[in-house]
């Protein structure tokens, strides 16, 4: 087993140029493959689970899915 300490902010920066991740609210990074959809306040995850999503970021991250479910979308038709 190998533990690496991060903050928050050295990961965001680790994993927000892929394009499929987002913090949603602090504390939390969601992998955009996890999620089956996006409600006023919450983020809807393939397991059932139900994260919330801050009303100052609800914009940002709604976009940043419906562009992620577009490159998705082309990836899957290109292959």
């Amino acid at each position: 087993n190998y533990r690496f300490r991060f903050s928050q902010k050295e990961m965001e920066d680790i994993l927000m140029p892929y394009g499929y991740f987002c913090t949603p609210n602090k504390g939390l990074i969601v992998n955009f493959h996890e999620v089956t959809r996006i409600n006023e306040e919450l983020l809807i995850l393939t397991n059932g689970e139900n994260l919330p999503v801050s009303r100052r970021k609800l914009k940002e991250i709604k976009d940043a899915y419906t562009k992620f479910c577009f490159m998705k979308m082309r990836k899957e038709v290109a292959d």
